[in-house]
């Protein structure tokens, strides 16, 4: 009988020595880890004037890679889209960019800053009705003018990632060397 009651209270006294361990370990005002991401994927808008009567926009579709666990991220945009003004009668608008972003992120990660630096490429093109001729190579066409706005861009970023663990709403502020743009876009990111 003594020996089944020790046998009892030692396995007893075995079971609940990890249970006691790990409550003294617990410190309910500790946050738990935040895993980084490893990088995202995201697709939106863009708006860009680049006078008080001329625009671009683009649908956009942009990719990122976390470089380890450091704040940077390499990543490249596509955007397609097309110009606006008063007198455009049809346009197109393709641009390719790679870049660095780097960002900072509450402790849960529910908001993000993020600045960035992309150097690219953009395909543009535009036919008028008539107007003032730019600057730059133009055709005489039957409808108006043909504008070839086909140019490197360098774009500056800036602006806020909020949301959950996988999905995200990105809200920036781009700048070019002759234009203003804002951006936002739907994305998830990969843990």
């Amino acid at each position: 009988m003594q020996t089944t009651s020790f046998v009892s209270a030692l396995i007893l006294v075995a079971t609940a020595t990890p249970t006691l361990a790990s409550a003294e370990a617990y410190d309910p005002y500790e946050s738990p880890p935040v895993s980084t991401d490893r990088g995202f994927m995201a697709a939106g808008l863009e708006l860009r004037m680049h006078s008080i009567d001329i625009a671009t926009q683009l649908i956009t579709l942009e990719a990122g890679y976390r470089l380890g666990d450091s704040p940077f991220i390499v990543r490249g945009a596509l955007g397609f889209g097309g110009y606006s003004d008063n007198d455009t009668t049809s346009s197109r608008a393709i641009e390719a960019r790679v870049g660095i972003e780097a960002d900072t992120c509450t402790s849960g990660r529910g908001a993000c800053a993020f600045v960035g630096l992309d150097v690219g490429y953009m395909w543009g093109h535009h036919t008028s009705r008539n107007g003032p001729l730019p600057d730059g190579p133009m055709m005489s066409v039957p409808s108006g003018w043909t504008y070839d706005d086909s140019k490197v861009v360098v774009v500056g970023r800036a602006g806020f990632d909020f949301g959950g663990e996988m999905f995200r709403v990105r809200a920036g502020l781009d700048v070019t060397q002759d234009s203003v743009g804002i951006a936002l876009a739907l994305g998830h990111r990969f843990y």
